[in-house]
């Protein structure tokens, strides 16, 4: 197999400079592949999400002191039990090559080319303890035993950036110039390990048995994505990349002392660059994260973007003393699937895997959802959002 691998630095970062979208031309994901705890299959992690699971359990290996100082308690990891290697590198690539497995044999099942064919993998960055255990060399050698990719594939092991979505948008905006036929978006991370886990603790930040904080979880995903005429190509794919939009947030991690707009503004910019309106949007998968401050910022963007107030007419009369003060209806905030919630903080997958849940709640009928926003955020000062539509359904030949 003839491949390369490079190990680069991503080309787009937006530090506090507003917000940026873009809107690809057809490009349509095909294939999906997964790896995490809750299973390897989209359909088994979008039950276990709408069901409210969590995959969270008590390490068995690691206590931690309590915020209240008064004892020591068991930490919670999401841990995916079928990974017999402990190294965080080794378990990274056995989890990626079980979710690129999948993908490929979903995508080209009938065995079609992929053609020019890109492997564009996210991997955790240096900065993190974790980051220090990625080998490329081995996982090109890895990878290419696999034999699932195509022969003259390009593989491209990415640091994780401050936005996965900004990656993918730059990607994106490079495919007419490349000439791709097939681009492979993967990523694989874990925070389960006991360097990364300690590092939490120190910071009081992680989650035990008796307190809330960030719960360690991994997985990786691959999702493979072509162009394809929404028209000529009616029923083949998954879902199309309608929108992607990144926006700065300059106070990331303090929801609870300042006001965030960042992600409101992202969700926003990506609907708007999508051509829909975001009362119109059927359904929201979060990547928000465990802890008190993540909460505290979907807060803040719930009460930004679905505000509850009377209309215009009502507000008038209450003025004017015509009609008596009332209370503000409900906002009709569509459905969320809280994937953190399910597979805890799973770093740079985060992204992939809340697309691949996407993408499975796009082909869930009961009820039907023709649009899904994926957020992503985290603590970094960018937050993100991609918005999926739902492919029209293949038009049938009547018989004559």
């Amino acid at each position: 197999m003839a491949t390369a691998m490079t190990a680069s630095q991503p080309q787009t970062e937006t530090p506090g400079v507003g917000t940026i979208a873009y809107a690809p031309e057809d490009i349509v994901i095909v294939g999906v592949g997964l790896h995490c705890p809750a299973g390897d299959q989209a359909f088994a992690l979008f039950g276990a999400v709408a069901a409210g699971m969590t995959c969270a359990r008590s390490d068995p290996h690691m206590r931690v002191p309590t915020p209240d100082g008064q004892g020591d308690a068991p930490v919670m990891v999401a841990r995916s039990d079928d990974l017999l290697v402990q190294e965080p590198g080794d378990r990274l690539l056995e989890s990626l090559m079980v979710a690129l497995d999948n993908a490929m044999a979903q995508a080209f099942r009938d065995g079609e080319d992929p053609g020019k064919c890109l492997l564009y993998i996210i991997v955790p960055a240096l900065e993190h303890k974790r980051g220090a255990f990625i080998r490329g060399e081995a996982w090109r050698r890895r990878l290419e035993a696999q034999g699932v990719l195509p022969e003259t594939v390009q593989i491209r092991c990415i640091p994780q950036a401050e936005s996965a979505t900004g990656q993918m948008l730059e990607l994106l905006r490079q495919w007419p110039d490349q000439g791709w036929d097939t681009v492979i978006f993967a990523a694989a991370d874990s925070l389960v390990d006991a360097l990364t886990c300690q590092e939490l603790a120190r910071a009081v930040r992680i989650q035990t048995r008796v307190s809330d904080g960030v719960l360690p979880g991994e997985a990786a995903c691959a999702l493979v994505l072509q162009r394809k005429n929404p028209q000529a190509d009616a029923g083949r794919g998954l879902a199309r990349i309608s929108a992607l939009a990144i926006a700065g947030e300059t106070h990331a991690g303090e929801a609870d002392h300042r006001r965030m707009q960042g992600l409101s503004q992202a969700m926003t910019a990506a609907a708007q660059h999508g051509h829909l309106a975001m009362e119109a949007v059927d359904s929201l998968v979060l990547t928000l994260g465990t802890d008190t401050n993540a909460m505290l910022e979907w807060y803040q963007v719930e009460t930004q973007l679905w505000p509850s107030r009377l209309t215009e007419a009502e507000q008038v009369a209450v003025a004017l003393d015509e009609q008596e003060a009332m209370a503000a209806p409900e906002p009709q905030i569509p459905e969320r699937l809280n994937l953190s919630l399910c597979l805890g903080e799973i770093g740079g997958a985060s992204l992939p895997v809340a697309l691949a849940l996407a993408c499975e709640r796009l082909g869930f009928r009961y009820p039907a959802a023709s649009s899904c926003l994926v957020t992503e955020a985290g603590d970094q000062p960018v937050r993100g959002a991609v918005l999926l539509t739902h492919l029209p359904a293949a038009q049938t030949q009547p018989s004559t």
